[in-house]
């Protein structure tokens, strides 16, 4: 019997993946790297100069595809159960536009997503241990995607919601117990 990771692995080599698939999956593999480090007190040494230039280079590139990289790939699938936060960087990397790879990590806690596009939201009901979601579409160009509270209200666990939506009101929502309170972001 397979299990989530190792449907996971197989989704992400399959050659039908999409550019923006692709791109999702290579986020949640550099973050596999800084888990597996932790793991294994092997931190990774962050050469901060060639990263800059990395995500300079994805955000430039609107054909860019990512190569997976079968190490990376590997010490995620080993912590995998370990996982539990997906983030993305702020404006100097691309704009996140597909969340289908978060189907195979139903136990992330927290999704922080920077400079996002996305238009299928759908896939966070899926993350039942959700505990804080915060999402901020592009504020220069693009956005206007996030429609609707929808698919996170069937989360049992959320806690906090934050959104920042492009060219119009932040919104700030936390749950304390039973009591709901929102912030209006100026």
């Amino acid at each position: 019997m397979s299990t989530l990771a190792d449907e996971f692995c197989a989704w992400v080599l399959h050659p039908s993946r999409t550019n923006d698939e692709l791109y999702t999956a290579e986020l949640i593999l550099e973050w596999g790297r800084v888990v597996w480090g932790w793991k294994h007190k092997n931190p990774e040494v962050t050469d901060w100069e060639l990263d800059r230039k990395k995500r300079s280079a994805r955000r430039l590139n609107p054909a860019y595809r990512p190569k997976i990289d079968r190490d990376l790939l590997d010490k995620t699938i080993e912590v995998w159960g370990e996982i539990k936060r997906f983030a993305t960087s702020y404006s100097d990397d691309r704009v996140v536009r597909n969340l289908s790879a978060l189907h195979f990590f139903p136990h992330l806690e927290e999704v922080e997503i920077r400079d996002c596009e996305v238009e299928d939201f759908s896939v966070l009901r899926e993350l039942q241990a959700l505990k804080k979601y915060c999402v901020t579409e592009p504020h220069l160009n693009g956005g206007h995607h996030f429609q609707s509270l929808e698919d996170l209200a069937v989360l049992p666990t959320l806690e906090s919601l934050s959104l920042s939506l492009s060219g119009r009101i932040s919104l700030y929502w936390v749950m304390w117990g039973r009591s709901t309170a929102w912030r209006r972001q100026t």
